[in-house]
């Protein structure tokens, strides 16, 4: 759960922003945090995270399309493969290196 003032951080007159130019918390969506701060703060002051909503549509995505799925299990191997050889990921980094190109391979962290 995090609590967000909007008060100093836009402009007095945004439209955008109207409805929110007070004190909101932002959670997940999981049933007893909305209903908490529902309660707590009242409907209008709580918002859901929308970085969390994006990773679900991923997620619900990759599960209802196979082909994303199984490109997901192969990139999920190739990290793994990379993260457990000292060996490859010594040859990955050399080769990064000639490219003059750093990148940090990154395992699938769902959200719960």
């Amino acid at each position: 759960m995090i609590l967000v003032s909007t008060k100093s951080k836009m402009p007095p007159k945004s439209n955008v922003w109207k409805y929110f130019n007070e004190t909101t918390v932002v959670t997940d969506e999981a049933a007893n945090m909305s209903k908490a701060i529902d309660i707590a703060f009242g409907k209008k002051k709580h918002l859901h995270c929308f970085a969390h909503q994006l990773n679900l549509v991923a997620e619900k995505s990759r599960k209802s399309v196979e082909e994303l799925g199984i490109l997901s299990s192969k990139i999920k191997s190739i990290v793994t493969f990379f993260k457990q050889s000292v060996h490859a990921s010594d040859v990955l980094r050399k080769a990064q290196k000639e490219e003059n190109e750093h990148k940090n391979l990154k395992q699938e962290m769902p959200t719960r």
